[in-house]
C-alpha cells in the first residue's frame, strides 16, 4: 500500500534495558483488556476524554489538509482510530504495548472495514523509536498514556513525537494529572455487592492499581506545567493546555493538575 511507504521496516529500539515498571503497567492493560471498552471506556474515560478528543479534532480539521499520517501513540482497542480517519488520516499506525489490547484492536479494524488504513504495532514508547521517518507525520495522538510514565520516559517519549511530526504538524493528548484520586462513584460501587458491576470490578480496581502505581512513584503524571515545558522542549508550540469539559466536580474542573489536556504544534 502506498500509504505506507514512510513506515520504516522494521522497529529501531534504544537500549535502555527491560524496564521492570512498564512490564507492570503492561501487565495491568492486558489483564483489563476484556473489558476495558464495556467497563472503562464506556463507565469513566470515555464521555470525557472522547470528547474532549473530538473536540481537538474539530479544531484541527481545518488546518491539517486531508490525508496526513497519523501515529495514534497507546492505541490500546483503537477507539479512536475510526475519528482519526473521518477528520482526514489517510492512514493510521496505531502503537501499544499491550497485545491483549492489540488482539482486540485488530478484530475490530478488520470488522470495520477500516483495517486497510491501520497498520497496528506492539510498541515500548519509552524505549523504541517509533517506526517511522523523521518529519513525515500530521499528527501524533498520546491519549491517557503519558500519565503512566516516569518524567524520564515521557522526555524520551515526546523527543520522538518531535522527531517524527513534520513541521506544522500536531501532538494532541489527555491525561490524568497528579492531582487525580478515584471519583467518588467508583469508590462508592467499590462497596456494593452482588452481581458483576463493571465500574466496581473493572473501572475500580483499574483506577485503584494506577492510583497505588501514583502513590509509589513508579509512574508520575505531568502538571500542566510540566507539559508545557515539555511540549516546548521537544520542538511544539503550545497551542493551549487546558482541563477538559465533562468533569463532574466543580472542584476538579477547577483543578489544572486533576485531568490534564494539550495541543502542540511542531516549529
Amino acid at each position: 500500500m502506498a500509504n505506507n511507504a514512510i513506515f520504516l521496516s522494521c522497529m529501531q529500539s534504544v537500549q535502555f534495558g527491560i524496564d521492570p515498571n512498564m512490564i507492570k503497567t503492561r501487565n495491568i492493560w492486558n489483564r483489563f483488556a476484556p473489558n476495558y471498552e464495556e467497563g472503562f471506556v464506556a463507565r469513566f474515560y470515555g464521555q470525557l476524554f472522547r470528547n474532549a478528543l473530538i473536540e481537538q479534532m474539530v479544531y484541527l480539521e481545518p488546518v491539517l489538509a486531508r490525508g496526513f499520517y497519523c501515529v495514534d501513540a497507546g492505541t490500546a482497542v483503537g477507539n479512536n482510530i475510526p475519528l482519526f480517519l473521518k477528520y482526514g488520516a489517510s492512514c493510521v499506525l496505531g502503537l501499544d504495548m499491550s497485545t491483549e489490547m492489540l488482539a482486540i484492536n485488530s478484530k475490530k479494524m478488520q470488522a470495520s472495514g477500516f483495517g486497510h488504513r491501520v497498520i497496528l504495532k506492539e510498541h515500548d514508547l519509552t524505549r523504541e523509536k517509533i517506526p517511522v521517518n523523521d518529519g513525515s507525520v500530521g499528527l501524533v495522538a498520546n491519549q491517557i498514556v503519558s500519565c503512566y510514565l516516569t518524567a524520564i520516559q515521557r522526555n524520551y517519549c515526546f523527543a520522538e513525537f518531535g522527531r517524527v511530526v513534520r513541521k506544522g504538524g500536531f501532538v494532541l493528548g489527555s491525561g490524568l494529572g497528579p492531582n487525580f484520586r478515584l471519583p467518588a462513584a467508583v469508590q462508592d460501587n467499590q462497596k456494593r455487592e452482588g452481581h458483576m458491576d463493571l465500574l466496581r470490578d473493572v473501572v475500580g480496581p483499574l483506577l485503584g492499581e494506577i492510583q497505588y502505581l501514583i502513590k509509589a512513584g513508579e509512574i508520575s503524571p505531568a502538571s500542566s506545567e510540566e507539559m508545557r515545558q515539555l511540549l516546548e522542549a521537544s520542538g511544539f508550540e503550545v497551542v493551549y493546555i487546558d482541563t477538559p469539559p465533562g468533569l463532574e466536580n466543580p472542584e476538579d474542573r477547577d483543578d489544572p493538575d486533576y485531568v490534564v489536556r494539550w495541543l502542540g504544534r511542531k516549529l
